[in-house]
């Protein structure tokens, strides 16, 4: 008969403790749905970044491939024009390789015409060589002459510078015989006059 009281009684206390926990249930679905909210919201701008890397990847993506093409192009282009270019210096090359041994064979040509005509005036080498020495010669005994003639020019010029100096003075002593001789026909002259003029 005691454990019937016992038993009322915590039935009376059960719905208390059910509504608080009924309300911290609320409390934390509440909270829950607000953090959902919150991750939902945070997802989209998440996914609208994403949306915008991917969009901004693709777009330079698209470019890059552009460019890409576009190079690919230009290299083809480059490509076909180096083939071209090594086509023509090859036919030049072997235009050039052509030029180059027929110069050669002149050259080899011209060489043993060098070496005859060398041959040929070495023999006039020698000769012109022997009439040089002959000249050289000659040209020594004709500078001692020369040399000779310049001491004797020497001798007569300071003759001259003597025989110069002498016809000054004697140029000076004739100035000097002119002007007294002047003076004296001067002095004649005057009395002259004055015998002249007292007759």
């Amino acid at each position: 008969m005691s454990s019937e009281p016992a038993k009322e009684t915590e039935i009376k206390s059960d719905p208390q403790s059910l509504i608080g926990e009924v309300n911290e249930m609320k409390e934390r679905v509440t909270r829950m749905e607000s953090f959902i909210k919150q991750a939902a919201a945070l997802a989209a701008m998440e996914t609208r970044r994403i949306d915008e890397i991917k969009d901004g990847f693709e777009t330079a993506l698209g470019a890059l491939e552009a460019q890409l093409k576009e190079r690919e192009g230009e290299l083809e282009k480059k490509e076909a024009a180096l083939k071209e270019l090594e086509s023509v210096l090859a036919v030049k090359l072997r235009d050039l390789e052509a030029q180059l041994k027929e110069k050669g064979d002149l050259l080899e040509k011209k060489e043993a015409g060098l070496r005859e005509i060398e041959s040929g005036l070495s023999g006039k080498v020698q000769d012109l060589e022997a009439r040089l020495k002959q000249k050289d010669e000659l040209l020594q005994a004709r500078d001692a002459e020369l040399k000779e003639l310049a001491v004797k020019n020497e001798q007569a010029a300071a003759q001259v510078k003597e025989k110069e100096a002498l016809v000054q003075q004697k140029d000076a002593e004739l100035k000097d015989l002119e002007t007294n001789l002047t003076a004296e026909m001067r002095e004649l002259e005057e009395r002259v006059r004055k015998l002249l003029a007292k007759q």
